[in-house]
């Protein structure tokens, strides 16, 4: 079986994750992703059920690129979809792996992005949606399009109630918590480490990192910084960082299994990065969320995570080493939520077991 992958491919660990979590769950499927193959990173090269293509690549960007011409210009055409059609029907499904699928950019503006997925949606025989939440929006234009181009999916997974209870009267509508929440960890670490998963926010966050890093020391832990997705500077952040503090640095570069150890060595976690923080959830880490979007303050709601959190716009409210000291008190979030993500694939798997392929 031949599935068309659509996924973000910016060389973000938590997308990235995604990629590498479906493709090792169905291992006698073969997924294809529109990503030049000079881009593939080294994770991803050791998937050998996935399949990188030049070709899918220029019929997404054609595709991609034609959408934001009909935003801005207020109309639909559909050349590029005429021009690929027999390249997608080759395909038994399409599947959209996705956290931050609906987002608006701006009141009023901000339509090309489902104007693509619209027509993704036509492209394929059947498209399944995983792991997206809902918004920011700002207008109900964008909600009402968005129920539009819903409805004619096979299924769609969201990650948070809030999305979910947005489109719950569509019978093809389901919630389930994030799928990255299905990592198990290989290793129990008594290691005095404490991973620091940083972005490129506000200057009071960089000076607020720069002191947690500092208090750490103070405290004898042994602190690394760790960034996630370099095109979206993570990497900027950490240099920012490292002008003030002598301390270790991990980037991301495709390679996840190292950076996925390190979350296992770790004693604590100090988590900006929204899978930083479901991934220490994964592994049963003490972490310290840093909430920069709704998404985190959602999952932290739906979760029922009993431990302390920051808000970006707070940042001078909080005691730093009250903070550190609080870490040693074992936060936890609910196991029935944490079980959950697996129905993130109740309808890939039924589908697939209908094609007789093995789970």
């Amino acid at each position: 079986m031949d599935i068309l992958l659509f996924a973000f491919t910016h060389d973000n660990l938590g997308d990235d994750l995604f990629i590498k979590i479906i493709c090792e769950r169905y291992p006698h499927v073969n997924f294809h992703l529109p990503l030049k193959i000079e881009n593939t990173n080294s994770s991803f090269k050791k998937i050998k059920n996935l399949f990188c293509s030049d070709e899918l690549f220029d019929m997404y960007n054609s595709i991609r690129k034609e959408s934001i011409i009909n935003n801005h210009l207020k109309i639909k055409t559909n050349f590029a979809l005429l021009k690929y059609r027999k390249v997608i029907e080759k395909f038994d499904a399409s599947v959209y792996i996705v956290g931050s699928a609906f987002i608006q950019s701006a009141p009023k503006k901000g339509f090309s992005n489902l104007i693509l997925l619209e027509k993704m949606v036509k492209l394929s025989k059947k498209f399944f949606m995983l792991n997206t939440n809902f918004g920011p929006y700002f207008d109900d234009k964008y909600l009402i399009f968005s129920k539009t181009i819903i409805k004619k999916m096979t299924d769609i997974c969201f990650r948070d109630e809030y999305s979910y209870n947005l489109f719950k009267d569509l019978n093809n509508v389901r919630y389930a918590s994030d799928i990255v929440l299905s990592l198990k960890s290989e290793k129990q670490t008594n290691t005095n480490n404490v991973l620091v998963s940083v972005m490129d926010l506000s200057d009071s966050y960089i000076n607020f990192i720069i002191n947690i890093v500092k208090k750490l020391d103070e405290s004898d832990y042994n602190c690394k910084l760790v960034s996630f997705c370099n095109s979206q500077n993570d990497d900027i952040a950490i240099e920012k960082i490292k002008k003030f503090v002598d301390v270790e640095a991990i980037l991301y570069n495709g390679n996840i299994d190292e950076i996925l150890d390190e979350f296992q060595n770790a004693k604590h976690i100090i988590a900006t990065r929204f899978h930083s923080m479901i991934i220490s959830f994964s592994y049963n880490k003490n972490v310290l969320p840093i909430i920069y979007s709704q998404k985190t303050k959602k999952v932290i709601e739906d979760s029922k995570f009993n431990g302390d959190y920051i808000e970006l716009d707070k940042l001078d409210k909080y005691n730093i080493e009250m903070l550190i000291n609080n870490l040693n008190d074992k936060a936890s979030i609910s196991d029935e939520y944490k079980n959950m993500s697996e129905k993130q694939f109740y309808k890939l798997d039924i589908f697939f077991k209908e094609e007789k392929y093995e789970i």
